[in-house]
């Protein structure tokens, strides 16, 4: 039983970290176009309820880093998934 509830738990934080990372990808890419900030980061809030984003700009680059805690059993785990978009202006 024990075994069945970590491969759940494996698969919730596999499923996790993919969507982490979409929504960092999108949220990468709106603030590049120059979206204003709460709508690019509802994008994450929509797709990763919880997420904390931090953006950082290097040289033409919007990069958005997400983090949020691991579903289910294993949520000590934080997760965190970097994405970046060429600045459009």
């Amino acid at each position: 039983m024990l075994l069945m509830a970590l491969a759940l738990g494996a698969l919730a934080v596999g499923s996790q970290s993919v969507r982490l990372q979409d929504a960092a990808g999108l949220t990468a890419r709106a603030l590049a176009r120059g979206d204003p900030p709460p709508a690019a980061e509802g994008i994450a809030g929509v797709l990763v309820p919880g997420a904390v984003v931090s953006r950082r700009d290097r040289a033409g680059l919007v990069c958005v880093v997400l983090t949020a805690r691991a579903p289910g059993p294993l949520s000590a785990l934080e997760l965190r998934a970097e994405s970046c978009a060429l600045a459009e202006r």
